[in-house]
């Protein structure tokens, strides 16, 4: 196995894990059992659990955007497209549920955070300006009202996914999550829809 494959195994078992644990509470030896990666395998691809963490940032960024990448390429009508992504970011949660805590977790390392939040940061402005042009695609369509602000109404798609995130911190289950998310959507389209 190849050491990109072991990282990803060991970063699943991680997240896996890590439902109702910070990721210093995992040790090495779980990690090595639940991934299939020697323990000291996980010992110098993860030298430290802020190694860890990061990788965890890394492997969710690369993970979630490639599936929303996928799903604005799919030659749908724009708030198709916007529908997928959002849903996309509902099942992502559910799936992951012990993600968003983790990057809370590892937004208060005092020696990572910074970079953390200037990855994150990064990201979110890459994103937007992706979901911007959906929603400008979707008024110049006449999908979505003309006075529709595009910048305005992606910042508010991360809002409302974001609060999603957190509402899976609060252990709201899978099925909540999903019926929440499917609401919430419902809203946000009844807000910008011509």
């Amino acid at each position: 196995m190849g050491e990109t494959e072991s990282r990803e195994k060991i970063i699943v078992a991680a997240v896996k894990l890590a439902s109702g644990k910070r990721l210093d509470q995992i040790s090495t030896e779980a990690l090595a059992q639940h991934s299939g990666v020697s323990a000291d395998e996980v010992r110098r691809i993860f030298p430290d659990c802020r190694a860890l963490s990061s990788g965890v940032f890394q492997w969710t960024a690369h993970n979630l955007m490639a599936q929303i990448e996928h799903a604005a390429l799919r030659n749908k009508p724009p708030l198709e497209a916007l529908e997928d992504i959002f849903h996309l970011h509902v099942v992502f949660l559910v799936s992951h549920a012990a993600l968003p805590l983790l990057l809370l977790e590892a937004l208060a390392i005092p020696e990572d955070g910074k970079a953390l939040r200037q990855q994150i940061g990064k990201l979110l402005a890459d994103y937007e300006v992706n979901l911007t042009l959906l929603l400008s695609l979707a008024r110049k369509d006449a999908g979505v009202r003309p006075d529709l602000d595009p910048a305005l109404a992606a910042k508010l798609f991360t809002y409302l996914t974001q609060g999603l995130a957190m509402r899976a911190i609060t252990g709201k289950t899978s099925d909540v999550l999903l019926q929440e998310g499917r609401k919430v959507w419902q809203q946000y389209l009844n807000g910008i829809r011509a």
